[in-house]
């Protein structure tokens, strides 16, 4: 069970959400609604777990489309707990503590406009504008904190936005931490790790945690069915037996590259012109979110690729790697304009 003091990594940000849960207790006030943002799958469902945890509930989960109007929103804050209130929505006894439920919104900036407007009335003064029998009214609604995770922060409108008093940022996780989170998954699932195995990992997971967690189940599982060939590996997960399993089944190479991101690269190594994303998700057959949000924000770090306003191109980095690990035959070269190879940016 993950807690705010066993949560690895992004430790300054950790520190502020523990000033701020034990401000709420000694203050005897609601938590500040939390916006989350950062790169998908690095726990930020997991901290806004952890941080209910904090105030001895579970968070509610609210989606964007259960979110779309006030009558569902209506309905969602009908059904959460409303002990400790009177008929006005005042709280019963001024001294008793205040445990605000934990809602919890993944992908926050899918809400619509109108969603993010009734939820900021929500948040702001405990009341949601309904419709009742034809008539414009304010129901009052329990006290709650909203915990919002987002990839996107700069699609939300900025009074929405500044309804949440605690915007924190995500780090993705460097290879200490990473190497920390998959012992402790192995020690709690019983894994036994070859030599290396947690390095090999650590490398191909882009300091994501939720694919470090993946990838370790899926060496586990096939050092299980190893295991019913050759008795004795004892369900050991060997670095041979790791090497074998993300470069034949996975396809992911030692520097954490997928099939897809290869497509990429050497789809802008054929094309040298800038390419727009929609002519790179109709290559790849993927979906354009999917390319803009997880896969080319780390094609960019590594310095494989770069976004120029006329559209993607290849790096020399890029196109040195393809070349070194065999995904083209031809030498890298310099382009004309030092690091990136295609048309200068205007």
């Amino acid at each position: 069970m993950i807690t705010l003091d066993t949560f690895i990594g992004n430790t300054e940000m950790i520190q502020l959400l523990k000033i701020e849960t034990l401000a709420a207790k000694v203050r005897n006030k609601e938590l500040p609604h939390i916006l989350l943002k950062g790169p998908a799958g690095c726990g930020k469902t997991t901290l806004a777990e952890a941080i209910a945890r904090e105030f001895g509930n579970k968070p509610l989960t609210l989606t964007p489309n259960t979110a779309k109007n006030s009558d569902l929103l209506r309905k969602f804050f009908l059904n959460m707990p409303d002990d400790g209130y009177d008929e006005e929505g005042n709280i019963i006894g001024a001294h008793e503590p205040i445990n605000p439920q934990i809602v919890f919104i993944d992908e926050v900036h899918q809400l619509s406009l109108l969603a993010q407007e009734l939820l900021g009335i929500a948040m702001h003064d405990w009341r949601l504008p309904v419709t009742v029998e034809g008539r414009d009214e304010f129901e009052w609604v329990p006290r709650f904190t909203l915990i919002g995770a987002t990839t996107l922060p700069g699609k939300l409108s900025k009074p929405f936005r500044d309804r949440f008093k605690v915007q924190a940022l995500f780090e993705t996780y460097d290879q200490d931490e990473s190497l920390e989170i998959i012992g402790l998954h192995a020690r709690n699932e019983g894994l036994q790790l070859g030599e290396g195995v947690p390095e090999a990992i650590a490398t191909r997971s882009r300091g994501v945690g939720r694919l470090l967690v993946r990838f370790l189940d899926r060496l586990a599982s096939a050092a299980v069915v190893a295991s019913q060939v050759r008795p004795e590996a004892k369900n050991v997960i060997t670095l041979p037996l790791a090497n074998k399993v993300f470069t034949d089944f996975l396809k992911i190479d030692d520097r954490g590259l997928t099939k897809t991101d290869i497509k990429i690269l050497r789809q802008l190594h054929k094309m040298q012109d800038p390419v727009g994303v929609d002519t790179l998700a109709a290559v790849t057959n993927e979906d354009k979110s999917t390319l803009e949000n997880e896969v080319e924000p780390y094609l960019t770090q590594e310095g494989l690729m770069a976004r120029t306003k006329r559209g993607r191109v290849l790096t020399d980095e890029g196109r040195r790697y393809l070349h070194t690990s065999g995904y083209i035959k031809e030498a890298p070269s310099m382009g004309r304009m030092g690091r990136v190879i295609g048309a200068p940016e205007r």
